[in-house]
């Protein structure tokens, strides 16, 4: 039980992030199918987090094959997500 208690409290932040982000989502467009190009506030807000998130991952003490493997996990949708929970990455004081 012990093994998963890191996860458990990493999933307590990441679940409302993720019904926040299909809120934010689902409101920004008022119609699906008559997309002009325009990116929505969740694709906005992606952007950044995926920047900060792929520059937390080269400041990790990893091999070069390991930081280019969460890089792409990252640019998946929900990758952010998947990056935070089981990443295993260090704790910075």
């Amino acid at each position: 039980m012990n093994k998963l208690a890191p996860y458990i409290n990493r999933l307590s932040f990441a679940a409302p992030l993720l019904a926040l982000s299909l809120i934010v989502s689902s409101c920004s467009r008022p119609n699906l199918y008559k997309n002009n190009g325009a990116v929505s506030l969740f694709g906005v807000i992606y952007y950044i987090l995926a920047a900060l998130t792929i520059l937390d991952i080269f400041k990790q003490p990893w091999g070069i094959i390991k930081k280019l493997i969460w890089t792409l996990v990252v640019l998946v949708p929900f990758g952010l997500i998947l990056y935070y929970l089981i990443s295993g990455r260090n704790k910075k004081s």
